[in-house]
């Protein structure tokens, strides 16, 4: 397993951060990112070309609204959407507490809204679509 989404479901009587969740990271993600050579450089460009069209798909018109993504070790040490106090969610040392063994967990920081949610899920998405065949093609080149 490279990652599994938990806990994505809109929490009605919780205004604030009501559609949080986590991403876990298992090892073979990091190996994975690690294999794809995949630059800081080249997510900024995605996120200028694929940002804007999916910031207006999902009702982010203003000037300042932007999606952020950071590239670590980890593949996305951060993806951040438009919103109050930096929604978004991080890979952040300090909530690692029940991160699967040798992963990480991706956490959610001020997701208010289904939007919010949803940027942030297509952007992990899209980038874990790709990881998940170029880690799959290899796997099998390897055992042919």
């Amino acid at each position: 397993m490279l990652y599994h989404i938990k806990g994505l479901w809109p929490r009605i009587n919780q205004p604030m951060s009501g559609y949080g969740f986590e991403v876990m990271l298992y090892p073979d993600w990091q190996a994975a990112v690690g294999r794809s050579n995949i630059t800081q450089k080249q997510i900024d460009y995605f996120c200028e070309n694929y940002g804007r069209s999916w910031l207006a798909a999902y009702g982010f018109t203003g000037q300042y609204d932007r999606l952020d993504i950071g590239w670590g070790a980890w593949g996305p040490e951060h993806i951040i959407v438009p919103g109050v106090n930096c929604a978004g969610i991080n890979n952040d040392d300090f909530c690692q507490m029940g991160a699967p063994r040798g992963g990480r967990i991706l956490t959610p920081h001020n997701i208010d809204t289904l939007a919010q949610a949803g940027l942030i899920l297509t952007a992990f998405l899209y980038l874990a679509d790709g990881l998940v065949i170029d880690h799959d093609r290899k796997k099998k080149t390897v055992n042919v």
